[in-house]
């Protein structure tokens, strides 16, 4: 697939689960990961698997390490790439 191909992907996140953090730190955390998943999925283009029409309900963003100072934005953008990773796959 090429960056020129049009698309319109409607990307729900049903649910997050965030094991470890505070309650207080978990919406700055998610708005974080879906700046960043837009601008990955507009810089790298949308992954075939989306466009497929194929079932993508669930995706497996795998586990990433985070730093006792990493802030919200970095950890929200970590699990941003995991995920697009998880749905390259």
């Amino acid at each position: 697939m090429t960056r020129n191909d049009s698309h319109n992907v409607d990307l729900h996140i049903e649910e997050l689960v965030l094991r470890g953090f505070k309650p207080q730190g978990t919406h700055q955390i998610a708005a974080a990961l879906r700046q960043e998943l837009q601008a990955l999925l507009n810089q790298r283009g949308i992954p075939q698997r989306l466009t497929n029409g194929k079932d993508v309900s669930l995706i497996d963003g795998g586990t990433i390490r985070i730093g006792p100072r990493a802030s919200r934005g970095n950890t929200g953008a970590k699990i941003a790439r995991n995920l697009y990773k998880g749905i390259q796959k």
